[in-house]
């Protein structure tokens, strides 16, 4: 990366730099610079479980894979222990019916793809989460009404200082930045029950009354001023190759430097 680059991630975000390319997908790579980029970069990750995230269209076309999903899937089984990622389901509040086996998630087609190599999924109609790995034994003893919560998802995720991977998305993504809103109560964000049907993976059937985190307006996260943040003060590592973003980004350091910012201003995040 070159200085001018660099200085203009710090400026303008690296979504705003790299949108427009990245949404083109004007090139097929086959010099597989790009391929061997992603596999060090996963490989380098010095912890044995993550959360992560990916974008498929960028790793298919930039580092010309054919069958991306699988390939990643596959990657991440080599080198992680237990692998963790974001099965959201937004329409559940609408919808108010959450299938854990049939349910599609919403946060895009990779997620989707690891649902069916996945050996649990969380019982969360908002906020549930493919897991694969040993850690699904403590995972089953969380509480799901409320995910933010004392003993739900998010807190186990912070104590357990599981790093955010993401790997071909224009956005940062660190899973626990909702969570860190909730803990500091932020003016802007509201918790309501909603009252859910569940369908468990053997059918059984129960109906509860489920928190649901949201903002009061129609308000979106700041995530171009966040990641110029988190760069400025090397709290996440980050590599572009050949137009695949990849990012490896700590819990430990992001985390508490959220809720220092917002302690000072609460509304950091989406300003």
């Amino acid at each position: 990366m070159s200085m001018k680059e660099y200085f203009n991630i710090l400026k303008y975000g690296i979504r705003n730099i790299y949108n427009k390319k990245i949404k083109s997908y004007g090139f097929i790579a086959n010099d597989g610079i790009a391929k061997k980029s992603l596999s060090d970069f996963v490989n380098n990750i010095p912890t044995d479980t993550v959360v992560a995230f990916v974008g498929l269209k960028q790793i298919k076309y930039y580092a010309g894979i054919e069958n991306p999903a699988e390939y990643m899937i596959e990657l991440f089984q080599r080198k992680f222990k237990n692998i963790i990622v974001p099965t959201f389901t937004p329409s559940v509040k609408r919808t108010k019916n959450f299938d854990i086996k049939n349910t599609s998630s919403e946060s895009g087609a990779f997620s989707n793809a690891f649902l069916k190599v996945a050996d649990y999924r969380t019982p969360s109609p908002f906020k549930s989460f493919a897991i694969k790995g040993p850690i699904i034994s403590e995972i089953e003893q969380l509480q799901f009404d409320n995910d933010y919560a004392s003993n739900g998802i998010f807190e186990f995720i912070n104590k357990n200082k599981i790093p955010s991977v993401n790997l071909g998305t224009s956005d940062i993504r660190p899973i626990c930045i909702h969570y860190a809103e909730y803990s500091k109560n932020v003016p802007y964000a509201k918790v309501e029950k909603e009252k859910i049907r569940i369908i468990y993976k053997d059918g059984n059937i129960d109906t509860k009354n489920i928190s649901a985190f949201s903002y009061k307006m129609n308000y979106k996260v700041n995530r171009d001023k966040i990641e110029k943040d988190l760069i400025q003060n090397s709290l996440n590592k980050e590599q572009i190759v050949n137009g695949i973003c990849m990012r490896y980004i700590p819990e430990d350091g992001y985390f508490p430097f959220f809720l220092e910012r917002i302690s000072k201003d609460p509304y950091y995040l989406i300003k």
